[in-house]
């Protein structure tokens, strides 16, 4: 990803015809952190983005001509909460501010939809970034890909 694309990149919501590269980001993006197969076996079916997940929540995605990341929002609206989710960025784009793009949209939208908190099951190489977005950790979670691992639940409350 150059910094020319990267200029002209544009946050827009998921398409169906799609879902098979936000998959690929998800899933290359995890492989990176250093997983074996036999992890990344296991979690192939939750990092999956299928056209009905597309449907359960609001997708979007990082394009400089192509996707480089991808996250969704799912919201409740009668509890006024959010959930985040499927949130990757490519290896070859981390470190380029495209996890803060992403989250800047999913804030705006949190916000336009008055939510009073968001909350999420963190990867656990992933709560630094988490911690500088506003989130903190308010729990666990198992994890459903491997017996006995927990995952940091994390919350961002907003202000009345």
């Amino acid at each position: 990803m150059s910094d020319h694309s990267f200029n002209r990149a544009i946050i827009r919501r998921a398409r169906e015809d799609e879902t098979a590269a936000l998959t690929g980001i998800c899933l290359t993006a995890k492989r990176a952190l250093g997983y074996d197969d036999a992890f990344m076996a296991a979690c192939t079916d939750e990092l999956t983005i299928t056209p009905e997940r597309l449907r359960d929540g609001e997708f979007w995605v990082f394009d400089d001509g192509k996707p480089q990341g991808v996250a969704c929002l799912a919201i409740d609206s009668e509890s006024r909460s959010g959930s985040v989710h499927s949130f990757f960025v490519a290896p070859n784009a981390q470190g380029k501010r495209v996890g803060r793009r992403l989250w800047a949209k999913l804030l705006e939208r949190a916000l336009e939809r008055r939510l009073e908190r968001i909350e999420l099951e963190s990867e656990p190489l992933s709560i630094g970034f988490y911690r500088k977005l506003g989130f903190r950790q308010i729990g666990e979670v198992p994890s459903s890909a491997r017996a006995g691992r927990m995952l940091p639940l994390m919350e961002l409350v907003f202000d009345a």
